[in-house]
């Protein structure tokens, strides 16, 4: 691995019962670097978000993070250093009462439930992330009475409330409408404005990608297929590959449109 990967994957392979969902998949990330993962539904990305985070194993191959090679440093230490946002976990696991500061800071405790009483910094902090995003006014209301963009801005808060040193975004546009969606992106793009983070966006659809992601992994049937500058990846001869149709590709004022090349007979 480079002195400069922040993330390396080589050869991970996951046959859980002889199954193989991952086959020999390699990439890396560097520090400060966006890295986009892309790929149909089924084709093992959120099993990957899995092993980085250390939920599951590998059955072969290595992880290392930070410079830290799984299996020879306590998982939990690393997990303190990772942000995540999965909302198809997190907003069915959120408590029903929780308030909006209440979510967040369930961010500094590592846990999705509300354990303990947070300390008097902890609630400042918390308190000080809302104001800069321009959510304070939410800050006493009930998570599960936000609308759909308001609750992925909340959990993207959630997940950087700790200032991690890597953050993982798995389909945080999932159940968006259009104006949602880029309410959201425009939000994420403001805090990239801000500040400097290493990241790695888990999607199927190329044109939710944020346009400050300059790198990607195209995983198909649990195996890398293109891995490279995101220029060099989204051409019209990979991503049909990728998703085994011919498609018309092309960058719209920072937006990625892929659309099928045949009429529609239906």
């Amino acid at each position: 691995m480079k002195i400069n990967s922040l993330l390396s994957l080589e050869k991970i392979s996951y046959k859980p019962t002889g199954k193989t969902i991952l086959d020999s998949v390699s990439f890396e990330i560097k520090t400060n670097e966006h890295c986009v993962l892309l790929g149909r539904n089924g084709a093992g990305k959120s099993t990957l978000v899995n092993l980085i985070y250390g939920m599951i194993w590998a059955t072969s191959g290595t992880i290392r993070l930070f410079q830290e090679t799984y299996g020879e440093i306590a998982i939990q230490d690393l997990r303190k250093r990772i942000g995540i946002l999965d909302s198809s976990q997190q907003e069915n696991s959120i408590q029903r009462k929780l308030t909006v500061k209440d979510t967040i800071l369930t961010g500094l405790f590592h846990t999705i439930g509300y354990y303990r009483d947070p300390s008097p910094e902890e609630e400042t902090k918390t308190l000080q992330i809302l104001k800069d995003s321009d959510l304070l006014s939410k800050k006493d209301q009930l998570y599960n009475t936000l609308s759909s963009g308001e609750k992925k801005k909340i959990l993207f808060l959630r997940s950087i409330v700790n200032e991690p040193d890597f953050l993982i975004m798995d389909e945080p546009c999932s159940s968006l409408d259009l104006t949602a969606r880029e309410d959201f992106l425009g939000f994420l793009k403001e805090y990239h404005s801000k500040k400097k983070f290493t990241s790695l966006y888990i999607t199927h659809r190329p044109e939710e990608i944020p346009d400050f992601y300059s790198k990607a992994v195209l995983l198909k049937e649990g195996k890398v297929i293109h891995f490279g500058p995101i220029e060099e990846c989204f051409t019209e001869k990979n991503l049909e590959d990728l998703y085994d149709i011919p498609l018309q590709v092309q960058k719209i004022e920072n937006t990625w449109s892929v659309i099928p090349k045949q009429k529609r007979t239906y």
